[in-house]
């Protein structure tokens, strides 16, 4: 496949997928799990992930977001999920 169509279908992938985070997030689990699989997947249908990686981890505001992500004492996250089946029966 030539390299325009593949970054043109990409793109398609990646455009139908942010539709659908937006459609779903309020509405919906499932929409938002399946946007994730079309903007993953339109990630590595663009090609060279490796090098996108690379690049992702090398730029100082990718650093500075991340160490915050990962240093940053979140509240809540030792709960886990305790409260969601409270929140949806069975």
């Amino acid at each position: 496949m030539s390299s325009f169509l593949r970054l043109r279908n990409s793109n398609y992938l990646l455009f139908w997928g942010l539709c659908l985070l937006v459609t779903g997030l309020p509405v919906s689990l499932f929409l938002t799990s399946l946007s994730q699989f079309f903007i993953v997947g339109s990630f590595f249908l663009e090609g060279s992930p490796v090098e996108k990686w690379k690049r992702f981890l090398t730029t100082k505001r990718c650093a500075a977001c991340n160490s915050l992500v990962i240093t940053c004492p979140w509240p809540g996250l030792d709960t886990g999920f305790t409260g969601r089946t409270e929140r949806y029966p069975h």
